[in-house]
């Protein structure tokens, strides 16, 4: 079964990644996440562009992991403004 972690620019790495309580950062997420998971980006592009930083920040990642990114607005959620 898959699980959903969410992100939000405005959530908080105390959090539990549910959709009521997002994390916040890349370093969180990865925490969060053993196992299959696909992360939720809560305020689509503009999340995916502040993590996209954060990852390169980092350096690449070499645990073999894949991930799934949905858009909130993909599933009803807050659409981006165009």
């Amino acid at each position: 079964m898959m699980v959903s972690i969410h992100v939000s620019n405005s959530g908080d790495d105390a959090n539990d990644g549910s959709r009521e309580k997002p994390v916040y950062s890349w370093a969180r997420l990865r925490k969060l996440c053993t196992g299959n998971h696909e992360m939720v980006l809560m305020e689509g592009q503009a999340t995916l562009n502040r993590l996209s930083r954060e990852i390169n920040l980092t350096g690449p990642d070499d645990t073999g992991e894949t991930w799934s990114k949905t858009l909130a607005g993909d599933q009803g959620g807050p659409q981006p403004s165009r």
